[in-house]
């Protein structure tokens, strides 16, 4: 923890990993100044001084729950005492004041003052709407202040500009940002629930079948229904209580277990605990073994008769065609003892398996196609940390060169509103309409024109709008009316400290709507509407050429590229498409769903075996007796390779048309969390896959037992001799 004097410093998790150092470590800060020959530069030529520090805690900040994607993240605390010495007030200069805007920076922030950014919290009655209402006036009197400052600095866009973080906003953030992977998780572990449930229900009415002859002679003997049911069905009742006893301690014994995905954690290690859902799930799942469980045992204490009860003969197997080994064995995978219980533990599985495969075939297609959130374009170049302007001449001269497809340039700005409520902005400039015009949507289609504007799906939420309502846009300098025309995935990206724009968040402006908003900034800046547009475009991104390499291209560009921007120290390559948190958390658990899917299908394997062992079990004297009869082994193995494969290409039948749709819903539901497209591609090697296993699971089980001795062997032949009486 941080003292309130002396010289200590509190840094952040990733300037701590970045800098190598730990707590207790010292470090030196430098502290520099505006570079008057330079000052809208990078230039290090005034040092101010050094000072010497203790690092005295790590942590995470309170805005910083969620990994910073667009630049790199190092903060340091330090206490009043090491700052003092550099810090000062900046100056507001005369609006009458003729000097530059590059003089006017000295002059504001003055030689002897390190450049400093200021925040302030601020703690408001009434909630989000409240602070929201606190923010809007805020950023009123600051329009206000901007109209008295010096023309330089508003032809420069220089001046005093609202970016509000609300607590609340940071919240929601974390949460959308978690909820996929948390629902994701959930989604697994009800499968998994539902799947042990189906599994261990199949595995108990074996064993109640098993019994009924065992129940039958108890029921001569004069035992009631209450008896024999209880007496089969104690058993699986008690196990079925131990397991979700064993749940619940092994969900106390991993709950500290953290951080969740790419959220960081406050508390690092919170202690043993279980949640009212965790508690929930155990007593459902407890509740979904035990009922069905009486229910089977009482149903086979009250059907349960002595003797064997003679069955119909299906009429289709009379007819059937082939070995009467094979019909046999069709005969046993329909109508068996442990018929339908093998059945439904193969459609069961099968389902399962492609369900979770689908689902991980669906993440995977979203986190390997960029375009899918909302990164179209092969390479992005941030000016001026996203604030602009850039120098679009040096741009278009380096660009224009082979291996360029097509490039534009666009700005970023959350000074807009949409319906009176602050939303991060992408709008386009020159070019930027074309190369966005394949971007994924939702729903309804891309914004053209000044009359269109399309919004990500959580900012369409959170205004209550959808595909063809209307809104106003309002800018300083005037205000349109548009219609939504579609709802669209926007790619992660904004202005250094301010809000960007993300997977379902902000709003994509074409280039007319832009020019339309900023209809009055001539008689407020003195520029045209084009002017004032241009000068505020931050983001140059490149469509290049199919088999150029990003990278590639930009190390050949070499330091030229340092010209696109004015400052040269803000300027960001991004060679690489800029995934947002979600996304990170998408792909850093990409393979758990396969992973889930093996789990899956191992366990249903044993289920599948299971019955596959015990329908064979029960076959023992009809096998035996056809041995007697003159069987070869070849005829008796036919008739369980049929029974097996016809157990299994029933659940197949069953399960992966079921396990496709289930997959597809959870994927969709799953892609509606994120604000993305829910188009899905099915894999036929996925689904080949699933078919190909499970056949190979039956085959080489019905194998192993026509190979086993799973047969009674017939009683040996006695000679007697026979003696008379006389």
């Amino acid at each position: 923890m941080i003292g309130r004097s002396g010289q200590e410093a509190f840094l952040d998790v990733e300037g701590a990993e970045v800098l190598g150092v730990e707590v207790g470590d010292e470090m030196t800060l430098g502290f520099f100044g505006v570079d008057p020959e330079d000052p809208a530069g990078d230039s290090l030529a005034n040092p101010l001084g050094r000072s010497r520090v203790r690092v005295v805690g790590i942590g995470t900040f309170a805005d910083e729950p969620l990994p910073q994607v667009g630049f790199p993240r190092t903060r340091i605390l330090v206490t009043p005492d090491v700052a003092a010495e550099f810090d000062c007030l900046q100056q507001t200069p005369d609006p009458t004041d003729e000097h530059t805007a590059d003089e006017l920076i000295v002059e504001l922030v003055g030689l002897d003052c390190a450049m400093t950014y200021r925040y302030y919290s601020i703690d408001v009655e009434g909630g989000r709407d409240r602070a929201a209402a606190v923010s809007a006036e805020l950023g009123r009197r600051f329009r206000d202040e901007n109209a008295h400052l010096p023309a330089a600095m508003r032809q420069a866009e220089i001046g005093y500009f609202l970016i509000p973080s609300f607590t609340a906003d940071d919240a929601r953030s974390v949460e959308q940002s978690l909820s996929p992977i948390i629902t994701a998780l959930r989604a697994f572990g009800v499968t998994a629930a539902l799947a042990t449930v189906v599994g261990v229900l199949v595995l108990v009415l074996r064993h109640l079948r098993r019994r009924e002859r065992e129940v039958a002679v108890w029921r001569s003997l004069g035992l009631g229904a209450a008896g024999r049911s209880a007496g089969i069905g104690i058993g699986p009742v008690a196990a079925a209580a131990l397991g979700a006893l064993g749940g619940a301690v092994a969900a106390l014994a991993a709950s500290p277990v953290g951080p969740v995905a790419s959220a960081r954690t406050i508390v690092p290690h919170p202690g043993h605990s279980l949640t009212a859902v965790t508690l929930g799930a155990g007593v459902a799942a407890l509740f979904l073994l035990v009922v069905p469980t009486a229910v089977l045992a009482w149903r086979t204490a009250v059907r349960a008769r002595a003797g064997v009860r003679a069955r119909r003969r299906p009429f289709w197997e009379a007819s059937l065609p082939g070995s009467p080994m094979a019909a046999l064995g069709l005969r046993v995978a329909f109508r068996g003892r442990d018929a339908m219980p093998a059945i439904l533990g193969a459609a069961s599985a099968v389902t399962v398996v492609t369900a979770t495969l689908v689902f991980a075939t669906g993440l995977d297609q979203l986190v390997d196609t960029p375009t899918r959130f909302g990164w179209p374009f092969d390479l992005a170049v941030l000016g001026n940390a996203g604030y602009g302007p850039v120098d679009r001449e040096a741009i278009a001269a380096d660009l224009d060169r082979p291996g360029v497809d097509h490039w534009g340039l666009a700005t970023l700005t959350g000074n807009l509103t949409i319906d009176g409520e602050t939303v991060p902005i992408l709008a386009g400039r020159e070019g930027f309409d074309a190369l966005v015009a394949g971007t994924s949507v939702v729903d309804g289609h891309v914004p053209t024109g000044a009359d269109e504007i399309g919004v990500g799906a959580r900012t369409a939420d959170d205004l209550e709008v959808g595909v063809g309502d209307e809104v106003t846009i309002g800018s300083p300098y005037g205000e349109h009316q548009v219609e939504v025309s579609g709802i669209v995935v926007l790619p992660t990206v904004g202005p250094l400290e301010s809000d960007s724009t993300s997977v379902g968040t902000g709003a994509l402006l074409p280039a007319p709507l832009l020019e339309a908003t900023y209809d009055g900034a001539e008689v407020a800046t003195g520029m045209t509407a084009v002017e004032l547009a241009d000068v505020s475009a931050a983001l140059v991104v490149v469509d290049l050429a199919p088999g150029v390499d990003p990278q590639g291209f930009v190390d050949d560009l070499g330091e030229g590229i340092l010209g696109w921007d004015g400052s040269g120290a803000f300027l960001r390559v991004y060679a690489e498409p800029l995934r947002p948190a979600a996304i990170i958390d998408v792909a850093a658990m990409r393979g758990v769903p396969a992973l889930l899917a093996g789990v899956f299908g191992l366990a249903m394997i044993g289920t599948v075996v299971a019955g596959l062992i015990s329908g064979t079990r029960a076959r023992r004297h009809e096998i035996a007796v056809l041995r007697a009869l003159g069987a070869t082994p070849r005829q008796r193995g036919l008739s369980i390779r049929v029974h097996a494969v016809t157990t299994m290409v029933v659940g197949l039948v069953v399960g992966l048309p079921l396990g496709v749709l289930l997959g597809r819903l959870a994927f969709r539901y799953f892609a509606d969390l994120l604000g993305v497209a829910p188009d899905l591609r099915i894999a036929v090697l996925v689904l080949a896959g699933v078919a190909g296993g499970a056949l190979l699971v039956a085959f080489v089980t019905a194998e192993a037992l026509s190979r086993a001795r799973t047969t009674r062997r017939p009683l040996p032949t006695v000679e007697v001799e026979m003696t008379g009486y006389r």
